[in-house]
């Protein structure tokens, strides 16, 4: 999706932004950070370690009309006005400022990191990173003077792990660029992609994976798990993901035959979708391409195992459905009245 190896950094601005429920303001610098090569590589290594692992891909939107998008039209002037940057981040920085006004939200720095050479979909952009530093990490800086060595504590933000952020690329603009989202803390879910970026999915094959493992996945906790049991919600699970391997297209219409034998089962997928889309504001297509990309990511999400109140875990690995039936029985005991699970092998390991 997108590669930050060969981006070159061409401008940093950094400001600071406080709470507006706390009337703090916010602290604007005259110029734009001196940049050499260690901040160079260090904001390219951040940036990376943030972007490189997102698949949503968004682009700014408006309700009325994109005109009328904040950061749609300060992003216009980013890319067409370069001698303007800076004061364009001071811009940004003002309108961060301004959503700011939820008591929840936390002051922190903010960086506006140009970028050229940036890999996206295989283009070569340009780009500039939108980053805000909430928390800060202690640290321990040590200096020889003389004959000595000097230790100060040190407050600074650490390079693992971007608290919130955005890239925006320079590409569609007239459908309102495309930008990619981090946001680690998230205490307020509308604040950094509504009310500052004000940006929604691009529907691409990426989204059409990810909804639609997510919407199955939900289906099986919410109905497979209450009709059947936990066992039953697994299984699900792991067959749509044997499903998604398979196939580089995913058909609905296939999907469902392959995956239910009886139309009481399909009827209930068919409506649990329908309401899932209209709860989320979203329409997920009948035919898309499936994004590998996507899938690994859903797949170290999984949770394949049936966790009991009796502090016991069954882990179950298999790839098929007739594994499950066959090696593992469900039952409920009159004597302790209590359920059961009877598991079959060969031999421990």
């Amino acid at each position: 999706m997108i590669d930050l190896s060969a981006a070159i950094v061409t401008q940093v601005s950094a400001h600071h932004v406080g709470s507006r429920a706390g009337d703090e303001g916010y602290f604007l610098s005259d110029q734009p950070v001196i940049i050499d090569q260690a901040l160079s590589d260090a904001l390219i290594e951040y940036c990376s370690r943030a972007f490189s692992r997102q698949t949503e891909v968004y682009r700014y939107g408006h309700d009325v009309d994109l005109q009328y998008n904040v950061l749609n039209g300060l992003t216009a002037q980013y890319f067409d006005q370069p001698p303007q940057r800076h004061d364009v981040s001071k811009a940004i920085a003002q309108h961060l400022y301004n959503q700011s006004g939820h008591p929840h939200i936390k002051p922190g720095d903010l960086l506006v990191v140009g970028l050229d050479q940036v890999l996206f979909v295989d283009e070569l952009v340009e780009a500039f990173a939108i980053i805000k530093a909430e928390s800060t990490q202690g640290f321990l800086q040590f200096e020889r003077v003389g004959g000595d060595m000097l230790v100060n504590r040190q407050e600074g933000i650490q390079l693992k792990r971007m608290d919130k952020g955005a890239l925006i690329i320079c590409t569609d603009e007239a459908e309102g660029y495309r930008a990619l989202s981090v946001d680690n803390n998230r205490y307020d879910a509308s604040y950094w992609i509504d009310d500052f970026l004000s940006i929604g999915y691009v529907q691409d094959d990426n989204f059409d994976t990810k909804a639609y493992v997510e919407m199955c996945k939900s289906f099986a906790s919410e109905v497979i798990k209450e009709v059947a049991d936990k066992k039953s919600q697994v299984d699900f699970v792991q067959q749509t993901f044997n499903y998604i391997d398979q196939v580089d297209q995913v058909d609905v219409g296939d999907f469902k035959e392959q995956m239910f034998a009886d139309e009481t089962t399909t009827r209930a997928f068919d409506d649990y979708r329908n309401k899932y889309q209209a709860d989320r504001g979203i329409t997920m297509s009948e035919t898309f391409n499936v994004s590998e990309a996507v899938v690994k990511q859903q797949k170290q999400k999984l949770r394949n195992f049936i966790k009991l109140d009796t502090n016991i875990k069954i882990q179950l690995g298999f790839s098929n459905a007739k594994s499950v039936d066959h090696l593992i029985e469900r039952g409920w005991d009159e004597d302790k009245g209590m359920y059961f699970y009877k598991c079959y092998f060969n031999f421990e390991s």
